[in-house]
């Protein structure tokens, strides 16, 4: 960074992502207005506001109503007379009740495959027992018929 360029910290708060357009182009007045040529802040604001609908609206599918807040570094180089955005970061907000019931939902999934999980597990354990004792049957008459075959043999 050159000694002719300043950089900015803007924040809109938190807002409705309708209104973050409005919003950004004030904040970006109030902050940078004492450093930076107005008509600079209004068309670089305006070129922002562009991108950041395609953001918003058309990538993250972030309601009209929904909270947003948009946080951003503005970097304006005297020499140049150029201001450009870098480190954008739009957070959306998500209200306690769609958490709440996002949660409750997932707990009730988790409670349902527990109990799937439990039930495979009790079938299997019957399996593997109803197994064991064919096994232990196999054995039992595999050494009977053994002692038969020796008794046979024993005889010839």
């Amino acid at each position: 960074m050159s000694e002719s360029q300043q950089i900015f910290k803007l924040s809109t708060g938190v807002i409705f992502a309708a209104g973050y357009a409005n919003k950004l182009r004030r904040v970006a007045l109030a902050v940078l207005g004492n450093n930076v040529p107005r008509d600079i802040i209004i068309n670089e604001i305006s070129k922002l506001n562009q991108e950041l609908y395609k953001e918003i609206v058309e990538k993250m599918k972030i309601e009209k109503r929904d909270p947003i807040q948009i946080t951003l570094n503005a970097i304006y180089d005297k020499q140049m007379n150029k201001l450009e955005f870098k480190d954008i970061i739009i957070e959306k907000f998500v209200p306690e009740s769609k958490i709440a019931s996002s949660l409750e939902n997932a707990n009730k999934e988790i409670n349902s495959l527990k109990e799937e999980i439990s039930n495979l597990k009790n079938k299997y354990e019957k399996e593997i027992e109803a197994y064991k004792k064919q096994s232990e049957k196999v054995k039992e008459f595999l050494n009977n018929l053994l002692n038969e075959v020796k008794n046979l043999l024993e005889t010839i």
